[in-house]
């Protein structure tokens, strides 16, 4: 198990931050990326390491859950594994929204979206391209922000513009007259670099955190 967090600067002796200090059974190894102004620290856990609290929690799984509700309050994050792409629209008044995930499309309507939130619940990372279609879906799944990967803007920290989808459709050379061509597209886009018709633009993994690094 891996998690991880941005710092501005390349922390000293991390096992000595919380919530490692606080659970010294654990024997963490760290690894440091620098992503040009921050630095990403990535500690790696052995899962075996929590039975020795097994004398606290009844299991390793609660064990480790209840780690990772400590690490969460100190803005650590689990290394995401899974993503899914999520794109939507209105037709007729009535959303229809689209998943694709392990390479399987799957077409959600305004009478089924919620079994389609149970998915984008099981899964680490919603990538999206505009962060508009996000707001479908947000009454239902407040927490959804919490994992959304945005193209779009990531685009924009990058270069001086975002095109269109439309328009990147045209330069990738495929269809866009469908919400699976959409969701294609999009996740096509994960592949770098990103050819917008002005530049070639590198994006960070969808894995890499969401937040700034103000820490």
């Amino acid at each position: 198990m891996k998690i991880q967090k941005l710092f501005k600067s390349i922390p000293n002796k991390p096992e000595n931050m919380e919530p490692f200090i606080s659970w010294q059974e654990l024997t963490p190894e760290f690894e440091y990326k620098n992503l040009g102004d921050c630095y990403l620290l990535v500690a790696e856990l052995k899962e075996q390491d929590f039975d020795k609290l097994l004398s606290i929690f009844r299991s390793r799984e609660e064990a480790i859950g209840a780690f990772l509700s400590v690490a969460m309050e100190h803005h650590w994050e689990v290394v995401p594994e899974t993503y899914c792409v999520y794109h939507a629209h209105e037709e007729g008044g009535k959303l229809i929204a689209g998943i694709l995930f392990e390479n399987t499309v799957s077409i959600y309507e305004q009478t089924t979206v919620e079994q389609m939130v149970h998915l984008l619940a099981r899964v680490h990372r919603i990538v999206v391209y505009s962060y508009d279609v996000v707001t479908y879906i947000k009454d239902i799944y407040p927490d959804v922000d919490y994992k959304v990967y945005s193209v779009a803007r990531e685009l924009a920290k990058r270069s001086k513009r975002v095109p269109e989808l439309t328009e990147l459709a045209k330069i990738y050379c495929v269809p866009l007259e469908s919400l699976e061509d959409k969701l294609k597209l999009i996740n096509q886009l994960l592949e770098n670099p990103i050819r917008t018709g002005y530049e070639d633009v590198e994006l960070p993994p969808f894995s890499y955190p969401l937040t700034d690094c103000s820490y």
